[in-house]
């Protein structure tokens, strides 16, 4: 199983350490739009991997974890995916 998480914020960067803790052998799959937050979590082991829009579309779930007003912009980038 692979989750997509967009957001590596507070919120999105702790659900996905709480998904690793609860299920260790599903894959996480992250993308935030800062790349230094990309970065550090990937490094910290937050997110097993980074991803784009097409990657997000091959997960099982995907939690979007950005702020209200960005959510609009977001669902429109997934939507071909």
């Amino acid at each position: 199983m692979r989750i997509g998480i967009v957001g590596l914020g507070l919120i999105g960067g702790s659900f996905a350490l709480g998904v690793k803790r609860a299920l260790p052998e599903v894959s996480v799959v992250g993308m935030d739009r800062d790349a230094w937050s990309v970065d550090e979590a990937l490094k910290r082991g937050v997110i097993d991997t980074a991803a784009d829009w097409p990657e997000l579309g091959a997960c099982d779930v995907t939690m979007i974890a950005v702020p209200v007003r960005q959510m609009q912009g977001v669902f429109k980038a997934i939507e071909p995916h």
